[in-house]
């Protein structure tokens, strides 16, 4: 090819080089964009579900009603009221949900400002790793999952495998990781001196919350007295009836409400314990045996009637042990390993059970006070707080 074929064909690519390159550019821009958008929205998310729970969090540690089941609360397994009454549901009574709050503010920032992203990735991977650890956690100690953790969790994890694309590097900048801190810091103090003023404020909401309970249908009482006590007085103001099951998360929350009650209340408290466990085994109304240990945790206590408060913490309290030879060892060791295979005894959990049927028990636990029904187990102080309402009006009458 002459030297004019070469410069003109070196004439026609130019434009079309220089044009695939735009179109290039052009492409990778529009990537961009929209990459970044995701993340923002993705931000926005987090930080909008740990808005819910950090909602939550408050409104089930210092209710000012007693509302029945909430958004989150799907069923007996799906439900954030467990994870919220956890222990590790709060840091320093600030609920730990603000962390996703504002963890959900940084990716936001960082789609805005692209250069602090690999700061931010970092962030992102502690917070999944402790995403990790309380999914761990839910499943394993509390068996159950909250639906809008669970969604946190997997918007982490998202936000995580993007960061990892929008990154320019590994550049962490300590000023950043201090800033980031310090917001932290300041937005957590900010909760817990909230949480403390609800706290001082609920022993205040008594009337409120006793209001709350006058408006929810009374007259509701199964069709006998249960044998099974955690708390005995004629001179009971305060009268409860607990539906309960060994082998739910649930159920073991609220029977660590139980002695710090009866030592508050003394013979003010009368409780009466209704085995429902959710095991089709000795439960008619249930179809599958979702606690396959449960009905067996009930007959064991049901030979044991005399010492029920101590055998009922002790089974609650080895919940996370359950299993075939547990119970063989616990049954052995207070001597009703026959016993509980008496048909006599089986029969006489079964007629506990049926008792419940007026009451229509739909999840567990469930309360019934004074002839109330309330679902699920309210906090210890939001119970303290009604307790003493209506012991205050009942002994108000008395005089």
């Amino acid at each position: 090819m002459d030297e004019k074929a070469q410069s003109q064909a070196r004439a026609w690519r130019a434009p079309h080089v220089l044009g695939l390159v735009a179109f290039y550019r052009h492409i990778r821009d529009h990537e961009l964009v929209k990459l970044r958008v995701t993340i923002a929205l993705i931000g926005v998310s987090m930080t909008a579900v740990s808005w819910y729970l950090t909602q939550h969090y408050f409104a089930v540690r210092f209710a000012q009603g007693l509302a029945g089941d909430s958004l989150c609360q799907i069923n007996s397994y799906f439900n954030c009221d467990r994870a919220t009454e956890s222990p590790v549901a709060q840091i320093f009574d600030a609920p730990i949900a603000f962390l996703g709050m504002m963890i959900g503010a940084f990716v936001v920032l960082a789609a805005l400002i692209r250069k602090h992203a690999g700061t931010l990735f970092v962030i992102l991977l502690l917070n999944f790793l402790g995403c990790l650890g309380l999914l761990a956690y839910s499943l394993l100690e509390l068996r159950s999952l909250c639906p809008f953790c669970t969604g946190y969790y997997f918007l982490s994890a998202v936000a995580l495998f993007l960061l990892h694309k929008w990154k320019t590097g590994w550049q962490v900048s300590a000023k950043v990781l201090v800033g980031y801190a310090a917001a932290i810091l300041v937005v957590g103090m900010g909760y817990h001196i909230l949480a403390m003023a609800k706290a001082r404020d609920l022993a205040a909401q008594g009337p409120g919350l006793a209001a709350a309970f006058d408006q929810l249908p009374t007259g509701v009482a199964a069709r006998m007295s249960s044998p099974f006590k955690l708390a005995s007085s004629p001179r009971a103001i305060i009268k409860m009836a607990v539906f309960s099951d060994f082998e739910c998360p649930g159920c073991r929350g609220l029977a660590q409400k139980i002695a710090p009650l009866r030592a508050r209340y003394g013979d003010k408290l009368d409780i009466e314990y209704f085995f429902f466990p959710l095991d089709s085994a000795c439960n008619p109304w249930m179809s599958v045996r979702q606690h396959p240990f449960a009905c067996r945790a009930a007959w064991i206590a049901a030979c044991l009637p005399n010492d029920f408060d101590r055998v009922h913490d002790e089974i609650f309290e080895n919940q996370e042990n359950f299993s075939d030879a547990w119970f063989e060892n616990y049954a052995r060791k207070n001597g009703v390993s026959d016993c509980m295979e008496k048909d006599e005894v089986k029969q006489q959990v079964a007629a506990v059970i049926k008792a419940s049927e007026p009451v229509v028990i739909t999840s567990t636990p469930t309360l019934v006070v004074n002839g109330t029904k309330l679902k699920g187990a309210p906090s210890l102080h939001v119970l303290v707080a009604l307790f003493d309402e209506l012991i205050r009006r009942a002994e108000g009458k008395a005089q």
